[in-house]
């Protein structure tokens, strides 16, 4: 008991004397608004899923298909669906992925879990991905 009480204190004073010397660069505003956009860029991503699977027509309305989708298999993140498009070139015989983006990455990641959808595969972008 005596031991974590000394290591308890130890670790405080150490912790303090970090606090009082504060960090020796200086941040500049650049490093914030980089900082910044990184994190933003990272959230966006986040919201973001890729459907994969979903049938392709020359007239098609990718938008309606997307709710289609959303409304019969998981209809609770429908109100949240905020865009979508096809990603890619168009190449006959090749079906091209969907980007569908959310309001947020809680909803994302609660379609990403939701095993009504198992017809298609769905993934979320990673920052690691560009």
């Amino acid at each position: 008991m005596e031991a974590v009480q000394t290591t308890v204190k130890t670790e405080i004073r150490s912790f303090s004397g970090v606090v009082k010397q504060g960090c020796g660069d200086k941040i500049t505003a650049t490093q914030v608004k980089v900082a910044v956009k990184s994190a933003v860029k990272d959230d966006d991503r986040r919201k973001a899923v890729i459907v994969f699977g979903l049938e392709e027509a020359a007239d098609e309305v990718v938008r309606e298909k997307m709710r289609d989708m959303l409304s019969t298999s998981c209809p609770t993140a429908l109100p949240f669906f905020s865009d979508c498009h096809r990603v890619g070139g168009i190449q006959s015989g090749t079906v091209r992925p969907v980007k569908v983006t959310f309001h947020s990455s809680d909803i994302a990641a609660s379609v990403l879990r939701n095993d009504n959808i198992s017809t298609y595969r769905l993934f979320q972008i990673s920052v690691s991905d560009f």
